[in-house]
């Protein structure tokens, strides 16, 4: 039987209801289980609709994902230039990792299924539980000397370490002198109830729109898709004041995922809103302008200033290193989210001024020195997983004793590690 249009968006539906219900309600496992059979009823339907379909079920594991780990673990764990393998679930290699997954879950722990997300793409499972999480690579072989091979399973096994010491340490060397340091950064929190009212404006106002003012020159417009768009002087009354105006669409982060903003599914916002959104009925916009930036706010004058190179922003750190620039994934962070744009200046000048001035004198800086700075960690560890000769759960851990520590909750703020909060999330320095 060919599922149709209409078949295929009611699991997704039903899949959202079932993130929103954890952790009252139902079991993460069984959760993305769910998304495994839904993924199966893709198959024999037109290709193009079968893609789409699929996308939308990575991007509400995603959801599960964020609210789990939090932006800075998702950010490392999405390092890698690969995307996720295709749902087979009669695969032998993919029975494999449910059922290591499942024996994870019957010890209290929560697995996380990587393959479907978008965002996580180092190792096949993420075990989150109390004591922080472990990366496990699961190979169905009953040959421990798979995990000596050189080629792509060298460089999986370099890549989970490497993912699982920078985690842990929050500092990794770079080239002879250079270290990479993760620090916490308070970032302001998503205003997801800004969302929630431009909604309910846009349900209640006879052109389909409402706006939200998150600051100064800065709103979240929601428009409903059988409307016909008028950001009108009464909507956004400032707008002729803007000196870099900019507007972004939820809709092209629903094409491309990323870790630099949390998915809609992981918006803390009505169920029925969050599936809206995702099924584009509603469109999320973001309107600002960029110039903010430039301006002095209550942390002082900015150690940056906001410029264009080839279509895209970015903000210049030349006041401090000739060269430096912060990354603009803190810009489309603003763009992407219901973020304040003000809040985000003030919080990156305070990160700028705390980083050493070693780091901006182009000298060598030293381990201490960079240990000095260092935000939270995250417990981590590389694990392999692969099968025994009576076919047991056989594990080559990297540095514990213990994989499953007893006790495990979904809720974010019940885990004992602080550096993944998406309100807190640590950031390399440039």
């Amino acid at each position: 039987m060919v599922s149709t249009d209409d078949d295929l968006r009611s699991h997704r539906e039903a899949a959202i209801r079932k993130l929103a219900a954890l952790p009252q309600s139902g079991d993460p496992l069984e959760f993305q289980l769910s998304l495994v059979e839904a993924h199966e009823l893709a198959t024999g339907t037109d290709d193009d609709d079968a893609k789409y379909h699929r996308r939308l079920l990575r991007i509400i594991a995603d959801g599960l994902a964020w609210r789990l780990l939090g932006q800075h673990t998702v950010r490392c764990l999405s390092n890698h230039p690969g995307k996720p393998a295709a749902i087979k679930k009669d695969d032998p290699d993919f029975q494999f990792v449910l059922k290591v997954a499942s024996a994870i879950r019957a010890e209290g722990a929560i697995p996380l299924i990587c393959d479907l997300t978008n965002l996580l793409l180092v190792g096949d499972i993420i075990v989150v539980h109390r004591g922080g999480i472990e990366i496990v690579e699961c190979k169905n072989s009953r040959d421990p000397q798979i995990l000596e091979r050189p080629g792509r399973l060298l460089r999986q096994r370099r890549r989970g370490h490497g993912a699982a010491d920078y985690l842990s340490e929050s500092v990794v060397r770079v080239g002879e002198t250079g270290f990479k340091v993760a620090q916490d950064v308070n970032f302001p929190d998503p205003q997801y109830a800004a969302v929630s009212i431009a909604a309910e404006e846009a349900d209640a106002a006879i052109n389909g729109i409402g706006a939200v003012a998150l600051g100064l020159k800065d709103y979240v417009v929601v428009i409903k898709s059988d409307s016909n768009p008028d950001l009108s002087a009464e909507l956004i009354p400032d707008r002729p004041s803007f000196v870099e105006p900019i507007a972004s669409m939820h809709s092209s982060f629903l094409r491309s995922p990323s870790w630099v903003a949390p998915p809609v599914t992981a918006y803390e916002i009505d169920p029925d809103l969050q599936i809206r959104l995702l099924e584009l009925d509603m469109m999320m916009v973001r309107i600002c302008d960029l110039a903010i930036l430039n301006e002095a706010g209550v942390e002082g004058p900015a150690p940056f200033t906001l410029k264009k190179r080839r279509g895209r922003y970015f903000l210049d750190l030349g006041s401090k290193r000739e060269g430096a620039e912060l990354s603009d994934r803190f810009i489309d962070g603003v763009l992407f989210a219901p973020i304040p744009v003000l809040e985000t200046r003030d919080a990156l000048v305070r990160y700028v001024n705390s980083i050493p001035s070693e780091a901006w004198e182009g000298g060598d800086v030293s381990e201490d020195a960079a240990r000095s700075v260092r935000g939270s960690v995250t417990p981590t560890n590389y694990v392999t997983a692969f099968r025994g000769e009576t076919d047991e759960i056989l594990l080559a851990m990297q540095a514990t004793e213990q994989l499953l520590p007893e006790g495990s909750d979904l809720l974010p703020e019940q885990r004992q590690h602080g550096s993944d909060d998406g309100a807190n999330a640590p950031t390399s320095t440039p």
